[in-house]
């Protein structure tokens, strides 16, 4: 857990943050190739970590459910498929029943606190 919160979350996110500059300003530009390689590295590491496992211990903990919930973030990107041990490692775990509740739950959070288009239910 404190592998996929510590160590290959922040290049994630760090790379999140630079593709959602919406400027995309030149700084941002020359910046992501090197990030780009930071989390390659770490996931290389994972994938080496996987090495012909289903899950990162004998079976699936919440160490899966919070790397996966990391490896998400990579969505847009295509970095997970470009390694198909990892990318498999992904959908593996997202078609688990405790990843899909988990996932259900907290998305019928965002749906609960949704805004409405009408102005007349704004608190303010």
């Amino acid at each position: 857990m404190f592998a996929a919160l510590n160590t290959v979350e922040p290049p994630i996110m760090f790379l999140n943050a630079l593709d959602m500059l919406q400027d995309g300003g030149e700084s941002a530009k020359l910046l992501r190739p090197a990030v780009v390689g930071e989390v390659k590295k770490r996931l290389v590491s994972l994938c080496c970590l996987l090495d012909e496992r289903d899950y990162l211990q004998d079976r699936f903990t919440a160490a899966d459910l919070l790397m996966v919930t990391v490896l998400r973030i990579l969505q847009r990107t295509g970095l997970v498929e470009e390694m198909p041990a990892l990318y498999s490692y992904r959908l593996r775990c997202e078609a688990r029943p405790a990843f899909q509740k988990a996932l259900a739950d907290q998305m019928a959070r965002f749906a609960e606190n949704a805004p409405t288009n009408s102005a007349s239910d704004r608190p303010y």
